[in-house]
C-alpha cells in the first residue's frame, strides 16, 4: 500500500479534526431516501437512521462538499424553533452528510402559497391571523436566540420562508446556516449572499458591515409574506429589485386598509439606515401586546378576509412601470441633452481651432478670431488670466469682429476693459499694423485669393451662359388604335415633341419646331408578362412626329401588359442632357390616348452665331421649314479647309494629284511598258501634254467661281519616273542636280 503524500495527509489530518469536534454517525446505520430539496451549499434528502436501540428516526440529510462554518454553528446552538443538529455522516468520496431533524409540513413557502394551511386552520378552530401571529411569534423567538441567547452571536443572513420548516405540529423552525456568520469572534465584512427579495440594502450595497439588523429586514418581508399569502417583488428580476431598494426606496406594498400595529411593525423592520431598525426583542414585545389585546386581534382578522394585498400590489407595479417609463424618457431626453452638449462642445472646440488660424482677410474674422487674436497681443504685456477673461467675455458681449476692430480707438479699448495705458498703446500699434497688412492685401492678393475670385467670376459666367443658352421643350408620347373586331385590336406608338412657352421660340434656335433639337427616337415594344420583345426595336431620324413602322396585332382576350420604352436622343446642339427614356406599360387597348407628356429643359452648345440665334437681325432671311429640317436648320455648318476643297476641285475636273487628266495618265503609262529600241538614248520622255497653269490655293464659295482656263496648245517637258531610278549617273561621274 502506497504512502499518502504530504497535501493528503494534511487534508485529511484537518477533516479529521473537524469530524472529531461533531458527533459521528456511521455510514451504515444511515439509509438516504429521497431528494426533497436544496440548500445554500447542498442537497437535502430524507433518510432513516437506525438507533443503537434499533429503533428508527426519519432524518434529513444534507450533502456538502466540505465541512463549513454550517455544522460548527449548528453544534452550539439548541432551541424549540431551530432545526435540531445530530451529528454527521462520511458520505462517498470527500463528501459528507448534515444529519438534521425532518419537518413532515415541509418549508414555510410551500405551505403558505398552498390551499392547505387555510384549511388546517379552519379545522384546528383557531383564526387565519391566530395562525399568522403564532408563526410570527415562533420565528422571532428562533432568530432573537441567535441575537442574543446563543453562545455566540450569529446572524442567518439569509431568512426567508423557504429556509423556515413545519414540523408535524405545525411548529416554525429554521434551517439552512450555510450563509450565517458568528459575529463574536469575527468581524464579518460587507460580502454576497441571500436571495434578492430578502435582501437589506447594505447587504445589496456592501457599504457597512453587517448586524443583526440584516435579519431584521428580512423578518419584515416574512411577516409580509405570511400576512399576504403573495410572493414579495413577483415577476421583477433580481437588478430591478436590487434597483427598487437602493435607489429609489421602495419597499412591499402594504394596503391602507391596514391595522396600525401591523404596519408599524414591517415600517419599523425596513428603515433604510441598520441603525434605525428595531431589534428581535422589540419585535417580540410588540407581537406580544398584540396578542394581548383582543380588539386590534378582530380587526386583524376582519383585515385579513380581505383581498386588499392583491389590490395594493397591482397599484405598487402600475406606479413602479409608470415610474420605470419615466425613468426611460429621462434617460432619453439626458442621452438627447448629452448628444447636443458633445456636439456642442465638439463645434466649440473647432471654432478655437480655427481661430488660433485665422483668415488673411481680417474682414473675414469672427469674435472667436478677434478674441483670439487680442489675447495673444495682450499677453506679451499682461499676464493676468482674469484680466485676459474679462476682456474676451467684452469682445463677444460686444460682438467685435474683424471689420470693427480696423476702427477701433483707444476709448473703445477702454470701454472693452483695457485700462491700463501701456497695453493700450500696444494694442493700438498692432491694430496699425494689421491696417497696413490689410491693405498691401488688397492690393495685391495671394495666389489663393485670386484663384478664389478666378472661380467665381467663371462661376458667374457659366450660369450667365446656362440662363442664356437654355431651352424647354415638352416631349408627348402617344397610341394610335385600330378596333378591328370585338377582341381585336391593332396599335402603334408616336413621338412628338413642342416648345412649352412659344414667344420665346426665336430666342432659342433658327427653326421654329422643337424637334429640330431631336436627332434620333427609338421604340422598343415588350410583352411585360413574358419580359420578351414584340417586335423588332425600331429607330427614326426625328422629322416631327416620329411612330414606330410597324402595327401590332393583339387579341384583348388575353392579359395584357404592354411596356413601351422611347428612347429619345438629341441633336449636337444640345449639351445637357444627351438623352432621355420613357417607359411606360399600357394595359388597355380600347381608345387611342396620350401616355405622357414630359417637360425637358435643354442645355445648348454656346458657339460664335449663339448672338444671331438669340439676338435675330432683320437682314438675315428667316430660315424656310421643310420636312427634314433638322438636318439644315437645326445644326452649325462648317465649311471645309482649302486644301480639302482643292481636291475636291481637281477631282471634279477630272484631274489627279499630277495634273493629268484619267485619259492622259493612261496613255503615259501604256508607253512606259512598251520597250524602248534605242537603249543609249535619254531616257527623258518628251510628250506633248497641255500645259495647265497652277491654281492658287484660295477660298473661294459656289457662287464666285470662275470657270476653268483652256490648256495651252503648247507642248511641255515633264520627267516622269519611268520604272528606273530618278537619278541617274555614269561610273566615275559626279551625281547629277534632281532636274
Amino acid at each position: 500500500m502506497s504512502l499518502p503524500t504530504s497535501e493528503e495527509s494534511t487534508s485529511s489530518s484537518s477533516g479529521y479534526e473537524q469530524r472529531a469536534l461533531f458527533p459521528d454517525i456511521q455510514r451504515d446505520d444511515i439509509q438516504v431516501g429521497d431528494h426533497i430539496g436544496v440548500g445554500s451549499f447542498g442537497a437535502v434528502f430524507s433518510g432513516t437512521w437506525t438507533l443503537p436501540d434499533t429503533s428508527q428516526r426519519i432524518i434529513a440529510l444534507k450533502k456538502v462538499f466540505v465541512l463549513e462554518k454550517e455544522a460548527e454553528i449548528l453544534s452550539k446552538i439548541r432551541h424549540k424553533n431551530i432545526i435540531q443538529f445530530y451529528g454527521i455522516c462520511k458520505a462517498t468520496g470527500n463528501d459528507y452528510f448534515i444529519v438534521t431533524e425532518y419537518a413532515e409540513r415541509g418549508s414555510l413557502y410551500d405551505f403558505i402559497h398552498s390551499e392547505e394551511s387555510h384549511n388546517l386552520a379552519t379545522a384546528s378552530g383557531l383564526n387565519c391571523f391566530d395562525v399568522v401571529v403564532k408563526w410570527a411569534s415562533q420565528i422571532a423567538n428562533g432568530i432573537q436566540y441567535l441575537h442574543y441567547d446563543a453562545v455566540d452571536t450569529i446572524i442567518h443572513r439569509d431568512l426567508k420562508s423557504k429556509n423556515v420548516v413545519l414540523d408535524k405540529n405545525l411548529v416554525c423552525k429554521i434551517c439552512d446556516f450555510g450563509t450565517s456568520k458568528d459575529l463574536t469572534h469575527s468581524c464579518t465584512a460587507p460580502s454576497w449572499g441571500g436571495t434578492a427579495a430578502w435582501m437589506s440594502p447594505e447587504m445589496i450595497l456592501q457599504s457597512e458591515g453587517l448586524t443583526t439588523a440584516t435579519d431584521v429586514w428580512s423578518y419584515g418581508v416574512v411577516l409580509w409574506e405570511i400576512l399576504s399569502r403573495e410572493v414579495p417583488y413577483k415577476d421583477y428580476s433580481e437588478f430591478r429589485i436590487f434597483t427598487l431598494i437602493t435607489q429609489s426606496g421602495i419597499t412591499l406594498a402594504i394596503p391602507p386598509t391596514c391595522p396600525a400595529p401591523l404596519k408599524q411593525l414591517m415600517n419599523n423592520c425596513w428603515k433604510m439606515t441598520p441603525k434605525d431598525r428595531a431589534n428581535m426583542r422589540q419585535i417580540q414585545g410588540e407581537l406580544n401586546r398584540l396578542q394581548g389585546n383582543q380588539k386590534v386581534m378582530d380587526e386583524c382578522e376582519k383585515f385579513m378576509e380581505l383581498e386588499d394585498w392583491k389590490t395594493e400590489i397591482a397599484k405598487q407595479e402600475k406606479n413602479v412601470e409608470k415610474m420605470r417609463k419615466d425613468l426611460e424618457k429621462r434617460r432619453e431626453q439626458l442621452e438627447i441633452r448629452e448628444k447636443a452638449l458633445k456636439q456642442r462642445m465638439k463645434v466649440e472646440q473647432a471654432v478655437l481651432d480655427s481661430a488660433r488660424h485665422p483668415p488673411e482677410d481680417v474682414h473675414q474674422w469672427s469674435e472667436h478670431h478677434t478674441s483670439h487674436w487680442v489675447e495673444t497681443v495682450l499677453a506679451r504685456v499682461a499676464n493676468d488670466k482674469k484680466f485676459l477673461d474679462r476682456v474676451n467675455a467684452a469682445v463677444f458681449r460686444n460682438r467685435i469682429t474683424g471689420a470693427r476692430l480696423l476702427e477701433m480707438t483707444q476709448n473703445d479699448l477702454e470701454h472693452l476693459g483695457v485700462q491700463k495705458v501701456g497695453s493700450r498703446i500696444e494694442l493700438m500699434k498692432m491694430i496699425r499694423k494689421l491696417k497696413d497688412t490689410q491693405k498691401v492685401l488688397h492690393a495685391f492678393p495671394t495666389l489663393e485669393q485670386a484663384k478664389q475670385i478666378e472661380m467665381s467670376l467663371k462661376t458667374e459666367k457659366e450660369s450667365a451662359g446656362h440662363l442664356a443658352n437654355g431651352v424647354d421643350i415638352v416631349i408627348i408620347v402617344g397610341m394610335y388604335v385600330r378596333k378591328m373586331n370585338t377582341t381585336l385590336r391593332k396599335f402603334k406608338f408616336y413621338a412628338d415633341s413642342d416648345w412649352i412657352d412659344e414667344t420665346d421660340i426665336p430666342a432659342k434656335s433658327k427653326s421654329k419646331h422643337a424637334s429640330a433639337l431631336i436627332k434620333t427616337v427609338c421604340f422598343s415594344v415588350l410583352d411585360d408578362n413574358t419580359k420578351k420583345p414584340i417586335n423588332e426595336p425600331a429607330c427614326s431620324i426625328s422629322s416631327g412626329m416620329t411612330t414606330n413602322p410597324d402595327w401590332i396585332t393583339v387579341d384583348t382576350e388575353d392579359d395584357i401588359k404592354i411596356k413601351v420604352i422611347v428612347s429619345v436622343y438629341f441633336a449636337d446642339t444640345v449639351t445637357q442632357p444627351r438623352n432621355t427614356e420613357i417607359v411606360e406599360l399600357v394595359t388597355s387597348l380600347e381608345e387611342s390616348k396620350i401616355l405622357e407628356e414630359r417637360h425637358v429643359h435643354l442645355r445648348l452648345r454656346r458657339s460664335s452665331s449663339s448672338a444671331s440665334v438669340s439676338t435675330p437681325s432683320p437682314s438675315v432671311v428667316p430660315p424656310v421649314y421643310h420636312p427634314f429640317g433638322h438636318l439644315t436648320n437645326g445644326f452649325h455648318h462648317t465649311t471645309s479647309s482649302p486644301q480639302l476643297r482643292g481636291f475636291w476641285h481637281r477631282k471634279q475636273a477630272g484631274m489627279n494629284r499630277h495634273g493629268l487628266t484619267e485619259t492622259e495618265l493612261s496613255s503615259l503609262q501604256e508607253h512606259l511598258r512598251t520597250p524602248s529600241p534605242d537603249k543609249n538614248g535619254d531616257e527623258n520622255v518628251v510628250l506633248a501634254v497641255p500645259k495647265i497653269p497652277r491654281r492658287r490655293r484660295t477660298t473661294t464659295t459656289n457662287s464666285e467661281e470662275k470657270d476653268p482656263k483652256e490648256p495651252d496648245p503648247r507642248t511641255r517637258r515633264v520627267h516622269v519616273h519611268g520604272g528606273k531610278d530618278k537619278w541617274n549617273w555614269k561610273k566615275g561621274k559626279s551625281k547629277p542636280k534632281f532636274t
